[in-house]
């Protein structure tokens, strides 16, 4: 008897089916949202604390973020050096000027995240994705870039010295000055790619594609272009352009 009486008070609270549909979804709603918050672990719970903490602080050193959720968030000048963020999402987030030296963020998800002038020192992003990311004037000195997906990334004037970018993809990103110092670049596609000005002494590009690459006053000192592809590559007035046999019969030929 008490559930049928239920049953009538709730329909005397409303005036039509559509406010029935309403009300039943706002309780599943309801429902749904506390059924979530307990599934939450503590690690997860934990992991919302830090957010807060480097939302209100900016600092938030060799925290345990992995596969957090930060997309389009203002994290300017943040520090998080040492953390762990691999799986996290970052994309279309503000990190410029952020402090991210020793972070892990494998496989990471940085799409269109702004890092203009981040430091980045020994970052580890392998298989991370950086398209479209703006990494103007950004520190990423002996950072790990391996299989890295940098379509269409700004790099212009970025410290790469000796950071390794092997079988990264690179094809239309913005390479104008950068510094590639012992850079690794073996396997990478730089397809179209603009190296004007850019430093790639001691550079290994080795089975590198480099085609309709752009390469106006770049320094090729001692760099590596063995098996490299670099049909339509652009090479106008190169620094000590490469001896290699095989490259300079396609280059001046």
């Amino acid at each position: 008897m008490r559930f049928f009486y239920d049953i009538r008070a709730f329909f005397s609270r409303v005036k039509s089916w559509d406010s029935i549909e309403s009300a039943l979804a706002q309780s599943l709603r309801f429902n749904t949202r506390l059924y979530e918050a307990k599934l939450l672990s503590i690690e997860d719970k934990q992991k919302l604390e830090l957010i807060k903490t480097l939302k209100l602080t900016r600092e938030c050193k060799n925290a345990d973020l992995t596969n957090v959720d930060l997309t389009e968030q203002d994290l300017n000048r943040v520090n998080l050096q040492g953390c762990n963020l691999n799986g996290a999402d970052l994309s279309e987030s503000d990190l410029s000027y952020a402090f991210l030296e020793n972070a892990t963020l494998q496989v990471a998800t940085l799409f269109r995240t702004s890092l203009f002038r981040a430091r980045l020192c020994a970052v580890d992003l392998n298989g991370a994705d950086l398209r479209e990311a703006d990494l103007n004037n950004a520190d990423l000195h002996t950072a790990q870039l391996i299989a890295a997906d940098l379509r269409q990334a700004d790099l212009s004037e970025a410290d790469l010295s000796e950071a390794n970018l092997s079988e990264a993809n690179l094809q239309g990103a913005d390479l104008r000055w950068v510094d590639l110092y012992k850079a690794d670049l073996s396997a990478a596609d730089l397809r179209g790619v603009d190296l004007s000005g850019a430093d790639l002494t001691g550079a290994n590009l080795s089975h590198a594609n480099l085609s309709q690459a752009i390469l106006c006053r770049t320094d090729l000192t001692d760099v590596c272009l063995d098996f490299a592809n670099v049909e339509e590559t652009v090479f106008q007035s190169v620094i000590n352009p490469p001896h290699h046999k095989n490259i300079v019969n396609q280059i001046f030929s």
